[in-house]
């Protein structure tokens, strides 16, 4: 950074067009992982991964059935399987100070 009576706008102004800057570059990279989303990290156990949300999980069922219809019925896609997460237990605990 130049002296400031070397350059044209304060310090502030620029630490706000970087603030800026960094904001769009991470909403930028956050569309662009949605784009590409996949099964999480090294070995990549699915060429095409759809994610399936919904309000409630009968909607979501339903829908997940009709992308599997689609993926089996479009050529070159082989070996279509889903996943889905099973109830988990939720425990809580209460201090009792």
């Amino acid at each position: 950074m130049l002296p400031k009576h070397e350059r044209g706008a304060a310090s502030h102004d620029i630490a706000e067009r970087l603030r800026l800057a960094r904001r769009r570059h991470r909403r930028a990279l956050r569309r662009a992982a949605r784009r590409r989303r996949g099964a999480a990290g090294p070995p990549v156990l699915q060429t095409l991964v759809a994610e399936i949300y919904g309000p409630d999980g009968e909607s979501r069922a339903a829908l997940a059935a009709e992308v599997r219809r689609i993926f089996r019925e479009t050529p070159g896609v082989v070996d279509v399987d889903w996943y889905a997460e099973a109830d988990q237990l939720l425990t809580r605990f209460v201090i009792d100070k």
